[in-house]
């Protein structure tokens, strides 16, 4: 027998050292996360050393990614001990807990325990403001974390655009409002989203539309053709520039980035009927319709509006999408500035006078939940009985 073959056979499987395989098992665990594999591995990591935080991490990355919340929250309550000090893992530990388990209460006290640990996190401060205006409702308190934040990091845009953006819609403070856009716009400057909104502001409260008009065009510019941005712009030249051949332009535009944009579907089947396109209007409500029924808020009350008055322009039957109306009122939703005077103006010496006092109560409901009960004075308002919306409108 030659003698590399004699070598050969007697060699021995080289032996690494404690640390080596560690490292190794580590590399396994990070490289198998996501994977059915990363079990196995994990467990075995775990078998060398004792539970460290880095091993928790990629645990609940895999979990997250497995969706499997169960298990996330039984990590995250065993992470808890070791990051008592650590705000950022504190102040994503009550996310989860608000956005995913919809445990208010444990989100309140570990959000409140992240910002005693560090009160000048500019992102903490705001994640937690956010928490207190959406969830708690506690718009003192959120102002004065927005407000925090604002001092703590000068140049962090998100501060003041969440502050304008509680002034605004909050307290109706819109001349402070401005002023916390123009700071966030001074501090990213090229941060679209945020001219985006100073250009709503403006545009809603009628002045500077020229303005508006240029901070909406450079968003579409700064966000790259974002469908979102690029409807935007053919909301505002449509509702507040009468620019109607640009907004029909750019609202096509739109749909061809995203032809699944429910927000853009359902503007410009509201625009196609305020012009009286009554063939497009209908094919464009029903396209808007179908990706919005299934997930019930304002958008989706706009398009069955739209539908109602779609069909009762033909004469035809509208009680279907007014049962659907009924019934979004029933069950409630955010209800958000809009304006439908472009398309009421289209029954005008189409329809009785009564009737036409009935839609334009019922726009008022869809915009404002105080005025719901006002549709029960109307005779034909109290036959409809509500329906849950399914695809057939």
């Amino acid at each position: 027998m030659p003698i590399w073959r004699l070598k050969n056979r007697t060699r021995t499987a080289p032996q690494i050292n404690e640390d080596r395989a560690k490292f190794l098992a580590r590399r396994a665990v990070d490289d198998s996360v996501g994977k059915e594999s990363f079990i196995r591995y994990w467990d075995f990591f775990n078998s060398l050393t004792e539970q460290d935080l880095n091993s928790l991490v990629r645990a609940v990355e895999h979990f997250k990614k497995m969706e499997q919340r169960d298990q996330v929250e039984r990590l995250y309550h065993e992470m808890l001990p070791l990051v008592s000090r650590d705000a950022d893992r504190l102040e994503e530990i009550a996310r989860f807990f608000w956005q995913e388990r919809k445990n208010v209460a444990e989100a309140n006290r570990l959000f409140s325990q992240a910002v005693k640990v560090s009160p000048k996190n500019a992102r903490v401060l705001c994640n937690y403001g956010s928490f207190q205006n959406s969830q708690l409702r506690d718009f003192t308190k959120a102002a004065q974390l927005f407000r925090r934040a604002t001092k703590a990091k000068p140049d962090y845009a998100r501060a003041y655009v969440l502050l304008g953006e509680l002034l605004e819609e909050r307290y109706k403070k819109y001349a402070a409002a401005e002023r916390q856009y123009r700071r966030a716009i001074a501090a990213a400057p090229k941060d679209g989203g945020t001219m985006r909104r100073l250009a709503w502001l403006l545009a809603k409260k009628k002045k500077k539309f020229a303005e508006a008009e240029r901070l909406m065009r450079n968003s579409v510019v700064l966000e790259k053709q974002n469908a979102g941005a690029v409807g935007a712009l053919a909301t505002i030249l449509w509702q507040y520039g009468q620019n109607y051949s640009g907004a029909r332009e750019q609202y096509q535009q739109a749909l061809v980035l995203d032809a699944r944009n429910a927000y853009n579907a359902g503007n410009f089947a509201g625009f196609l009927l305020a012009h009286a396109k009554l063939r497009e209007a209908e094919k464009q409500i029903i396209a808007a319709w179908n990706l919005s029924y299934a997930d019930p808020w304002q958008g989706t009350a706009e398009v069955a509006f739209y539908r109602v008055l779609c069909l009762r322009l033909q004469n035809k039957p509208d009680t279907t999408p007014l049962s659907y109306l009924k019934y979004l009122f029933a069950i409630g939703y955010e209800r958000g500035t809009w304006s439908f005077d472009d398309v009421l103006r289209i029954l005008d010496g189409k329809l009785p006078t009564k009737e036409i006092r009935f839609y334009r109560a019922l726009s008022e409901a869809i915009l404002d939940s105080r005025k719901v009960e006002h549709l029960n004075t109307f005779g034909q308002w109290s036959k409809i009985k509500p329906i849950l919306p399914t695809k057939d409108i």
